[in-house]
């Protein structure tokens, strides 16, 4: 095969780490409303529709294994809405710790967090 030509069609999944798998899967199924496709016991992982082809995966750590410093700068997975100030009104609604809205003339974003600190964002194109 010769890479002169794009070779994959698209991201598969995006990947998280959590602590507690049930208890995380619960949260973005009741906060975020996803729907759970696979879950592997064994394995701990659980697969979620975000309702585009990227689907989400929550990965727990196994004991004693540490994952990035919650809240850290990095690149957090950034999901779409139609109304960003809708969507962090709704979140914040349910008690889920946000960041302010910002605006830079095209794009309204804000960060927000899961119950094991990492970092999520939701963005608007305007």
């Amino acid at each position: 095969m010769t890479l002169d030509r794009q070779v994959f069609s698209g991201f598969d999944t995006i990947l998280i780490r959590v602590r507690h798998i049930e208890a995380a899967q619960a949260w973005y199924e009741r906060m975020l409303g996803m729907v759970t496709t696979y879950v592997d016991p064994v394995r701990r992982i659980v697969v979620m529709d975000t309702g585009k082809p990227t689907t989400l995966t929550l990965w727990e750590l196994k004991p004693g294994e540490q994952s990035a410093t919650p809240g850290m700068m990095g690149t957090p997975p950034i999901f779409h809405a139609d109304s960003a100030p809708a969507m962090r009104d709704a979140l914040m609604g349910r008690g889920v710790v946000v960041e302010k809205l910002e605006c830079n003339g095209w794009l309204q974003m804000f960060h927000f967090y899961d119950p094991d600190g990492n970092r999520l964002e939701i963005c608007e194109m305007i």
